[in-house]
């Protein structure tokens, strides 16, 4: 973004420090006189751990201070080992009461709000070009969750708001801040390791109830994975009771269905792939 931004002296939300960058990192990042007021939009378990760090900051001193949520979704105070999803238990851990202008259930009613300087955008990837649009329009900086957008189309426009209104944006891609990346970079480039042909990295989540899915994973559910792989009918039914029976729902069910049919949809695309050989290569 231009380095004359209207909030230039608030870069704290609006650079790769900001929200992307571990807390250690962006709690040295100078602040200003004046608190950054936040405005969550999106309030279910990825906002949960943005409102963690902004609440952290105030109580450490920080100018820093969230001041209004949104959510369609009233929410459930259980969830996420109780702290809370959804709007109205976002609203209480910001401290914000049931003030209709800032607890919304529509995005515009926080974007009218003049107390609101930057919007942290965490909801379905549909939602988040139209809203980081609208929140420049309205004033606002953005920090919007990965992926920036849908659609290559979606990136532009946003890109080219953010230039018309000289608005500081920022993407939750904070893995490709990491200098590990660059350093490894630096040194492909430098022929280090030779002639590179091809690079396949994978990341795998090492946990037994993931991200976004709040119960955990039975042995009866993962013998059921592997019978649908194999496309064994008889072993399906065989350990659909056996989960059933270890208290497996039908939207666990459906869930456990459609992970499978991805998984193996992929791996049918990579092994279809064929990579060119190097002429230099070849027999």
């Amino acid at each position: 973004m231009p380095a004359n931004s209207p909030l230039d002296r608030r870069k704290f939300f609006g650079s790769a420090a900001a929200m992307s960058l571990s807390a250690a990192g962006y709690a040295n990042v100078p602040g200003s006189n004046d608190r950054v007021r936040v405005g969550f939009l999106g309030c279910g378990g990825r906002a949960q751990a943005h409102i963690d760090l902004i609440n952290r900051f105030a109580r450490d001193g920080k100018a820093v201070a969230p001041v209004a949520v949104c959510d369609v979704w009233d929410g459930d105070a259980e969830l996420g080992n109780k702290k809370g999803r959804g709007l109205y238990p976002s609203a209480k851990r910001c401290g914000i009461s049931d003030d209709k202008k800032h607890v919304s259930k529509n995005y515009l009613t926080i974007l009218e709000q003049k107390d609101v300087d930057v919007v942290c955008i965490a909801t379905p990837d549909h939602w988040h070009a139209r809203m980081a649009i609208d929140a420049m329009h309205a004033g606002k900086d953005v920090y919007m969750e990965k992926p920036m957008t849908r659609t290559i189309a979606e990136a532009i426009a946003v890109v080219d708001k953010a230039q018309k209104t000289n608005r500081v944006v920022t993407v939750g891609v904070q893995s490709m801040a990491d200098p590990t990346w660059r350093a490894a970079h630096e040194y492909i480039a430098a022929g280090n390791i030779g002639k590179v042909m091809q690079g396949q990295t994978s990341y795998f989540r090492n946990s037994s109830v993931g991200q976004w899915r709040y119960y955990p994973l039975t042995k009866e559910m993962i013998y059921l994975a592997v019978s649908i792989s194999n496309q064994c009918d008889y072993c399906v039914a065989s350990h659909i009771a056996g989960a059933r029976s270890k208290g497996m729902t039908d939207e666990q069910l459906k869930e456990l269905i459609a992970v499978v049919g991805f998984a193996n949809a992929n791996n049918r695309i990579v092994a279809g792939y064929q990579v060119e050989i190097d002429e230099r290569f070849k027999p």
